[in-house]
């Protein structure tokens, strides 16, 4: 018999993704050895952890996919960095998951309902505070129950119909581990993580408003900067905008803001073709860099109209 293989394509394209997994095969950009650095080593850890997932519970992960999304990306995000370690940029993801999580009051309930979740805040934090509830996890119950979970679910006579927070109390009992001791050492190291932070510049939006001057010219949304404790405000903004027409369809654009200073008063300023929008009503998030080199944070989704 021979022994089991991953396929793994460096040649791939993604315009949305360093790596993609599938059944036991990676696809990754790689485009020259001079990118073989720890971000693409990094990259392929999390892709393999997909595909280890997916034989490991039978593809059973695929089948429950909204109740266990953000578990498919945190392990895969905690493993990685078990694989490949930066502590700059895990701190990082931490930090962004964690405030977002206390601004919004993230719920587990949220968390296991992938559809709803994405609908409500960034997707990208699904890789953030899933990473650090693997972390709770792995805490609570021990390292092995990670694996453990995975082949739980794939067991033969595993219920089919479970989902969301059922699921996952159900499961965790299985290999003697619980749902609310884990949740509870999740929300502590997100506690934690917001307590002890030191650097970054994560401000309010307040009083925004989305205004057009006639109908052939841009849309604009202003937003009213608030800043946080360090009384810092980053430099850099990003918006996300969805036509509500056909939001499971459509991947955001993302526009980058001006930041306006007046003093000791700061706002932020989008602009936005007409034709990014389909129909009168779109959703969309403001968001910035709160630190150096780290990905975007982004607020809640908001609805708004064109205005006539």
């Amino acid at each position: 018999q021979s022994a089991p293989k991953i396929s793994a394509d460096m040649t791939s394209d993604s315009e949305h993704a360093l790596g993609l997994a599938s059944w036991k095969k990676i696809r990754m950009v790689l485009q020259s050895v001079d990118e073989v650095d720890p971000l693409y080593r990094r990259v392929l850890s999390h892709e393999t952890a997909h595909v280890f997932q997916s034989v490991e519970s039978d593809r059973s992960l695929t089948k429950a996919a909204n109740s266990v999304g953000f578990f498919i990306e945190g392990m895969a995000q905690y493993t990685s960095f078990a694989i490949v370690p930066d502590l700059k940029s895990r701190s990082s993801n931490w930090l962004i998951s964690s405030v977002a999580w206390q601004r919004h009051n993230i719920k587990f309930e949220e968390l296991a309902n992938r559809s709803l979740f994405e609908s409500l805040y960034d997707p990208e934090l699904l890789y953030g505070i899933g990473d650090i509830w693997v972390e709770a996890m792995a805490i609570v119950c021990g390292a092995s129950s990670v694996g453990d979970f995975l082949r739980a679910v794939g067991r033969d006579n595993a219920p089919p119909n479970l989902s969301g927070t059922a699921y996952w109390r159900y499961h965790l009992q299985y290999i003697k581990c619980e749902l609310e001791a884990v949740n509870n050492q999740w929300r502590q190291l997100m506690q934690d993580t917001v307590q002890e932070r030191s650097v970054g510049a994560f401000p309010y939006f307040e009083n925004v408003v989305v205004s057009r001057a006639d109908a052939t010219d841009l849309i604009t949304i202003t937003s009213d900067l608030k800043a946080a404790e360090s009384g810092q405000l980053p430099e850099r903004y990003y918006l996300r905008i969805k036509s509500e027409a056909n939001l499971a369809n459509t991947v955001s654009p993302v526009l980058s803001g001006r930041l306006i200073r007046d003093g000791a008063a700061a706002r932020v300023e989008f602009s936005i073709l007409p034709r990014l929008i389909d129909g009168k009503r779109f959703r969309y998030q403001l968001g910035f860099v709160p630190l150096p080199n780290a990905r975007n944070y982004f607020d809640q989704w908001r609805s708004g109209s064109v205005p006539d």
